[in-house]
């Protein structure tokens, strides 16, 4: 038959184990998931709803974009059809400043 002590026993022997398992699962070694870089954006609404906080749809569309790296250099698509005798390069010395973004 099983005493007081023992049940008291495994329901503590229980609690304890259940809270190392918790920690164990929100342990958070420092790194985050999210960049460092804050992000702003301008959501335009009527002028009734100006001062509501962005709602979950508007949060998830803000954070798409915001996902989308720029690119670090221009790059030159040639859609012109292959059965078409043209024929589009970039000199040597202009393809630095094509490929400049800020140009």
């Amino acid at each position: 038959m099983i005493t007081p002590k023992r049940i008291r026993l495994v329901l503590a022997i229980t609690l304890v184990a259940s809270l190392f398992a918790f920690l164990a699962v929100t342990y958070n070694d420092g790194r985050t998931e999210a960049s460092g870089k804050v992000l702003k954006s301008k959501i335009l609404r009527r002028y009734d709803r100006k001062r509501e906080q962005p709602n979950a749809k508007e949060l998830d569309l803000l954070r798409k974009n915001a996902q989308e790296e720029e690119p670090k250099e221009r790059v030159l698509l040639v859609e012109v059809p292959k059965h078409v005798p043209l024929m589009v390069r970039i000199k040597k010395e202009k393809e630095k400043e094509f490929k400049d973004l800020k140009n």
